[in-house]
């Protein structure tokens, strides 16, 4: 049975998240309960299905965190073993989808003298779409490029409910990792290494982020809750909250 990691229903206080990233801070959840500002904050779902949820603004005027433009919260670094990754999210009726931002990522931990590297795991909402991306380089060879793994269809003002299942691991056989959302699966792949060869293991990250560092963008919205991260081997009914769904099939007329 998997064991529970870290739990952030998001839904009164984010003094449990392990650290928040805004307008030129990385501070803990314990020192900022209410947030930081109005760039994570505490608010009424607008969609009125979630009650209170994360609303995370960034802004092409905010102080860089970390030599960019984001909103995010993270969590504690992770372990080479079996994950699951539960959030749900949900991007502003006004997002405008004419770039790329990242709403959520899986970040390496380097040692030291590492060369830049593409995150483990990065969802973006892209230019009408929402993309999964792993790194175009076989693991843990390191690299600074990406691929796209799956998409689906992006809208606004609905709420995506996501699952990462990966077990970390340096050496492909018998690791794996997939992804769903809405418990249909946009990637999946087995006997694959997912992660660098690090001292410390990845860490999980939620919120808007300007991934490429463009200018001019003006700002960005999304939502988030019900973030949990379990440790262990589960099934899907308890480590994603389902089993999972057939894929969509499309007719021809």
């Amino acid at each position: 049975m998997a064991s529970v990691q870290a739990a952030y229903p998001l839904s009164s206080t984010l003094g449990d998240v392990y650290q928040l990233q805004a307008q030129g801070q990385n501070v803990s959840g314990a020192a900022y309960p209410a947030g930081i500002n109005d760039a994570l904050s505490i608010v009424q779902d607008p969609t009125g299905q979630r009650g209170m949820v994360l609303r995370a603004t960034v802004r092409d005027t905010d102080d860089m965190t970390s030599l960019g433009h984001r909103s995010e919260i993270r969590a504690a670094g992770d372990t080479r073993e079996e994950h699951w990754y539960r959030w749900r999210f949900m991007l502003s009726p006004d997002w405008v989808a004419d770039r790329l931002f990242s709403v959520m990522q899986i970040h390496d931990s380097p040692d030291g003298p590492d060369l830049p590297r593409f995150p483990n795991f990065l969802l973006l909402a892209g230019i009408g779409s929402i993309d999964a991306y792993l790194p175009s380089a076989v693991l843990p060879t390191e690299n600074a490029a990406g691929v796209v793994a799956g998409s689906i269809p992006l809208e606004r003002g609905r709420w995506y409910d996501c699952c990462l299942h990966v077990l970390w691991s340096i050496t492909a056989p018998g690791a794996f990792r997939e992804f769903y959302i809405d418990g249909r699966s946009l990637m999946r792949q087995y006997n694959v290494a997912t992660h660098y060869d690090d001292t410390n293991g990845p860490y999980f990250k939620l919120g808007a982020y300007d991934y490429f560092h463009a200018v001019g963008w003006g700002s960005r919205t999304a939502y988030f809750t019900d973030v949990q991260i379990l440790r262990g081997s589960a099934g899907y009914t308890e480590g994603m909250g389902q089993v999972p769904l057939p894929p969509r099939r499309l007719l021809a007329p």
